[in-house]
């Protein structure tokens, strides 16, 4: 069965094209660590997969640190 979403490094390249800013794998598993994202499948073996909400979240958290908030 196929896993649904896409992987982080497709998820790093859509937040990075729609917000005109670098965004990359390292920056979302910052976020993941954090807690400002949750990706599904997150594992030792399992690659996370970003949905819909993912990376409307994944947005959001660009824009607002390149408007100055802080994690």
């Amino acid at each position: 069965m196929k896993a649904s979403g896409v992987s982080r490094t497709d998820a790093a390249a859509f937040v990075s094209d729609k917000t005109g800013r670098r965004v990359g794998q390292s920056v979302l598993r910052y976020w993941e660590t954090i807690g400002l994202l949750d990706p599904r499948g997150c594992g030792r073996r399992v690659p996370a997969r970003y949905e819909a909400r993912d990376l409307v979240a994944a947005y959001l958290v660009a824009e607002l640190r390149a408007a100055g908030a802080s994690p």
